[in-house]
This record gives structure tokens, sequence and C-alpha cells, in this order.
């Protein structure tokens, strides 16, 4: 697992690290060889620059007849004790506890993230689990609320701008120190 930086990394290092984040979000693609959505590029880069291992995301879409609202999910790597054995107890705890700390991280970061602000309730960010490995989701509120299309229309923009919000946080507390 990478260690997560803190506020005694100097900042020409961080620096470097984010850049290095942002050029390899440029080179990563889905299976179809989509890239990653331009409007989600650089959450992506600066929760890599923080050691967070990213695995999928999308920065919200609004079509005719359908929507998605903005994600980034985060999981760590398997372990190498999983990858030659499926069955090893410990390699489970070991991907979990992995996943665990990543968890904890980002709730301090969302935790204050969200108490500085007055968003409307489901615009917010929170943690959704995913898989049985402790991998989790970035998310607003709705992504689990909204029943119709119609509601997804309205609230896309709202959500993408809490994204974004949250990305600049991200950001401020990368290169200030956290």
């Amino acid at each position: 697992m990478e260690q997560i930086p803190n506020s005694n990394e100097n900042i020409e290092a961080k620096w470097i690290k984010y850049k290095q984040a942002v050029q390899e979000v440029e080179q990563i693609t889905d299976k179809l060889g989509t890239p990653v959505d331009e409007g989600i590029k650089e959450t992506v880069a600066v929760l890599r620059a923080m050691g967070f291992p990213t695995t999928s995301s999308c920065a919200g879409h609004r079509t005719e007849d359908k929507f998605g609202l903005p994600y980034v999910k985060i999981y760590a790597p398997a372990p190498q004790k999983w990858l030659e054995d499926h069955k090893s107890a410990g390699a489970f705890k070991e991907w979990n506890a992995a996943n665990a700390k990543y968890r904890e991280q980002i709730m301090l970061l969302l935790n204050e993230f969200n108490q500085a602000r007055k968003s409307a309730e489901d615009a917010l960010l929170f943690l959704r689990n995913i898989g049985i490995y402790g991998g989790f989701k970035i998310e607003n509120k709705a992504n689990v609320e909204l029943r119709t299309a119609e509601e997804g229309f309205e609230k896309c923009a709202l959500y993408q701008k809490e994204m974004a919000d949250f990305t600049e946080f991200l950001k401020q507390k990368y290169f200030k120190g956290w």
C-alpha cells in the first residue's frame, strides 16, 4: 500500500507527484478503450497523488433517456497472497485492512468537507461499500435515492458541482498538508 502523504512532504515533491498522477490519468482507459471522463479526471488525479488507488469513475452524464451521476471507486490492489491463493483467510484480512485504511482517511476528509458545506442533503458526498474486500465508492447521497430519470436530469449538475468542490478541497488539503 502506498503511503498517504502528510504535511512534512515538501511542496515541490507534491507537485511532481500530482503532475505524474495527471499524466497517469490521461493514459487510463476502460476495457473498451474509453478514457476517464474529462469532468472527473482532476478528482481521480488528486486522489491518486494522495495515494488512493482509484479503480473506476464517472463524471456524471445526462442524455435523452438516461443519466449517470458522478462517482469515484477506491479499491486497494489485491495482495500477492490473494493472487496466489484465493482461499487465503490472511490475504482476505490483509485486503480488507488495506481498504479500511483508505476508507478511514477519506472519511476524515469527507467529514471535514461536508461540515463546511451548506449543500442540499441529497448532494452531500458519502461512502458506499462495494464488494466484500472493503472497497468503496465516493458518491452523492442521491446515487442511492433517485428513482426516475427526471430526478437525475434535474440534479446531475448540482451533484457534479459537489464533486468538483470536493476536488478543489482535496487539492487544497494535499498541497497545504494534512
